[in-house]
């Protein structure tokens, strides 16, 4: 059936998956009521709490799709009657219709996440830590040039108050390694908080910021650094920002990178990831190169790190890990010790018997 109608055939509510579920033991009283609640209800509750609970549009979007594509499989069982072999053969199905493997992962961290929740909550549902866990399939990450990066800014070497803007941009990113809504969530009186130390005659200037993903890092806010060039680049930006602002009030007055009109028509909006992306992508297609986003902007900066010899612990704090491990990835490509290890290695290998 699968070959010939390329769709899922409905799993098979028999006897078995009944017996499954009748074993189950009330939690409260509420658990029989409950255990007449269609899937679909319960995915739209657990929306609900996604949504009380701050998590990100992108997240409250995934799940909610990828929860909502489970239950049209199923055909909007009752929860409790959801077992962990459909889950399972769910996902073999995906795959045998040509699913990659990294597009199940959302899915899976869902599935997982949901019936979580309402096992916390005392229901009888199955349980969560019998369903699979997919795990992402590894990828080097890209890393913009150094050569990129200078055609890039060559793009908005001009005086108009957008080649201004996108040049502070790019070298506040490039300078600080920071994440693209990072950036956008900076607010306009940073010049006035941030810090000066000076070193050999050089300045460098740097500033608490709160981390993205402060919900699950080692610390919610980190310090940023950045040098005289992008501090010139920002100055200059806020002087243009503010005669632009003394003839358009903006709508965010308070946000350091403001664009001149949104898709709504509203002047001096703030700038959001995704505006930041298109105006990136916009000046590598007019320098003739790879795309240069802010994401591959903060993999250079976490590379030409461990190049300099910074071990995973500051790699990890200047950027704003939640965990070490994702620093391995900087120290592991372009890490300078790695060479001369292997050069150690070379003779030992060498004058090993064939």
């Amino acid at each position: 059936m699968l070959e010939e109608t390329g769709r899922f055939p409905p799993p098979n509510y028999g006897a078995g998956n009944l017996t499954y579920t009748t074993q189950l033991q009330p939690a409260n009283r509420f658990a029989g009521i409950f255990s007449m609640m269609p899937l679909n209800e319960a995915i739209k509750i657990y929306i609900d709490h996604m949504t009380a609970e701050h998590k990100s549009t992108a997240t409250i979007k995934g799940y909610g799709g990828a929860l909502m594509q489970f239950c049209l499989y199923l055909r909007n069982p009752l929860i409790n009657l959801v077992t962990p072999d459909e889950v399972v053969l769910y996902f073999k199905q995906r795959k045998e219709l040509g699913w990659k493997r990294n597009s199940m992962v959302v899915p899976a961290m869902a599935l997982r996440k949901f019936f979580e929740y309402w096992k916390r909550k005392g229901h009888p549902v199955l349980d969560y830590q019998m369903l699979p866990v997919v795990q992402k399939e590894g990828t080097e990450p890209r890393i913009a040039t150094q050569e990129s990066l200078e055609k890039v800014l060559a793009q908005c070497a001009g005086e108009s108050i957008y080649d201004v803007r996108n040049r502070a941009i790019i070298l506040m990113i490039s300078d600080t390694g920071m994440r693209n809504g990072e950036l956008c969530s900076m607010d306009v009186d940073i010049m006035d908080k941030c810090e000066v130390t000076e070193e050999n005659g050089a300045k460098q200037y740097s500033h608490v910021i709160r981390t993205e993903k402060a919900r699950s890092s080692r610390h919610p806010h980190r310090r940023v650094f950045w040098y005289e060039e992008t501090h010139a680049a920002l100055s200059k930006w806020l002087e243009m920002r503010e005669e632009y602002t003394h003839m358009f009030p903006p709508r965010h007055p308070e946000a350091l990178f403001i664009s001149t009109k949104d898709s709504h028509g509203k002047v001096g909006s703030r700038m959001t990831p995704f505006t930041v992306g298109l105006v990136l992508r916009r000046l590598s297609e007019k320098a003739g190169i790879e795309t240069v986003n802010a994401h591959s902007l903060r993999h250079k900066f976490g590379a030409d790190s461990a190049e300099n010899g910074l071990n995973n612990s500051n790699i990890s704090d200047l950027m704003g890990h939640a965990n070490m491990t994702s620093s391995f990835v900087y120290t592991h490509l372009r890490g300078p010790g790695l060479g001369s290890a292997h050069r150690k290695v070379k003779p030992v290998i060498n004058e090993s018997p064939p």
